[in-house]
């Protein structure tokens, strides 16, 4: 018999109230994410910040890359140091790391289940995904990212960084995938627990229903922890809407939102482009509800209208207007953003990385 299922239909357009989460430095300011979980395979996301600076500041040619690592890991990891001192390494091989140094923030490199090397480039946004293949159901992993020193081409260094960015690796995200279809879930692991989300508009408010969710539903008070291991989400979905392409003239204006939110939304006018997605995308991202929400446990994600514009169909849409220009140029820039900044397996089974496994080397 499978365990019940303890659902929290959530509404994720929440109201403001608190003050404003201050500015991130660092090369991870997005966060990371995990999604689409099979019984052994997961896709892990972040995204690089290629100045390291606050969200919405200027990026650098587009010919820049970063070699970002990865490890998921079947522990917390115990150091969130980055040994400043490892050595050079070629793509695809794990980093030589000084003696007695932890290795990317484990001390005991067997709990590392599965690790490798991913490119982040212009092309996708610097965003990294990996499809990770080659886990085990019912097992709580533990996952993190760092910014590897490399050097030749038009790579940049991790030693091009500030020391404030050189010195940190992404945030840890967590996840624990289903048994596969056919066999129930574990009683002894209690209760499984979801959450559904949909409409959520950044002008109305802040996100205090993604934050609730990573919480464990007001399971605990502090406020940068997430829900102790009873109470935690392990797999939440999102019905669409993830993100509205409204302007700042309309859903809300400015007499209806929250005047911080509002005066925030990047950018101001509605999403077109290619451009104006991704950074649609970025300020999205940047909310910290959001971003402890996708580190907490893997989204299943879908979407609905406002992804690409209110109301389409196949030629056009309500909000599409023709001096916008071509209606399926704006709907394919849509849909490309939207699968650079979630963890979702993409048509054709591309996921843009580009990372090769060294877990065993």
């Amino acid at each position: 018999m499978i365990a019940p299922l303890a659902t929290i239909a959530l509404l994720a357009t929440a109201f403001a109230s608190g003050a404003r989460a201050e500015a991130v430095h660092g090369a991870f300011v997005h966060g990371v994410a995990s999604g689409d979980p099979t019984h052994d395979s997961v896709v892990i996301w972040t995204r690089v910040t290629p100045t390291g600076r606050d969200p919405g500041e200027t990026d650098p040619d587009p010919n820049v890359s970063f070699d970002v690592r990865w490890r998921v890991a079947t522990t917390p990891p115990t150091s969130a140091a980055v040994d400043p001192d490892a050595r050079p390494v070629a793509e695809g091989s794990r980093v030589p790391m000084a003696p007695g140094s932890t290795v990317f923030g484990w001390s005991d490199s067997s709990k590392v289940a599965r690790a490798g090397i991913a490119t982040a480039r212009a092309e996708r946004d610097w965003t990294v995904k990996v499809d990770v293949a080659g886990l085990s159901h019912g097992v709580r992993y533990w996952y993190a990212f760092d910014v590897v020193d490399t050097s030749g081409g038009s790579k940049t260094r991790a030693s091009d960084f500030p020391p404030m960015t050189r010195e940190r690796r992404s945030e840890t995200g967590t996840f624990e995938l289903p048994p596969p279809k056919g066999v129930a879930y574990p009683r002894d692991h209690g209760p499984l627990r979801a959450a559904v989300f949909s409409c959520a508009n950044w002008g109305w408010g802040y996100f205090h229903a993604y934050d609730a969710a990573a919480r464990g539903w007001g399971g605990v008070d502090e406020v940068d922890s997430v829900a102790e291991d009873s109470r935690r989400l392990h797999a939440w979905f999102h019905l669409g809407d993830y993100y509205y392409e409204y302007g700042q003239t309309h859903y809300p204006n400015a007499d209806e939102s929250v005047p911080e939110r509002w005066r925030s939304l990047d950018p101001s006018s509605e999403t077109v482009t290619l451009d104006d997605y991704r950074r649609r995308h970025r300020l999205y991202r940047s909310d910290p509800g959001l971003q402890r929400l996708h580190a907490s446990a893997p989204v299943v994600a879908m979407w609905d209208d406002h992804e690409i514009a209110n109301n389409p169909w196949m030629n056009g849409a309500e909000d599409h207007q023709a001096w916008e220009g071509d209606f399926k140029t704006r709907a394919r820039a849509a849909i490309r953003a939207y699968h650079e900044w979630l963890p979702t397996r993409e048509p054709g089974g591309s996921n843009g990385d580009s990372s090769e496994d060294d877990s065993d080397s």
